[in-house]
């Protein structure tokens, strides 16, 4: 069990790296997504498509995220 942050600063903390973690889980969905699309239009083979996939999520502009999640939280 995790434990619990006992301060209302080390809550803020906890819930800040909460939404950053969501917002880099679903950048990662949208480029796996993207990179599945792109791979299918290709007519790349299933093991193309998942080479793509990996592709996109390898290749995601994390610098990007942290701007968008920065630029959002304020």
């Amino acid at each position: 069990m995790i434990d619990q942050p006992k301060s209302q600063e080390e809550r803020k903390g906890l819930q800040a790296k909460r939404r950053l973690a969501k917002a880099v889980q679903l950048a990662c969905l949208r480029a796996a997504q993207e990179g599945y699309e792109r791979a299918g239009w290709a007519g790349l083979c299933q093991e193309g498509i998942w080479e793509s996939v990996f592709d996109a999520i390898r290749d995601l502009d994390i610098e990007a995220v942290i701007q968008e999640f920065t630029v959002t939280e304020q």
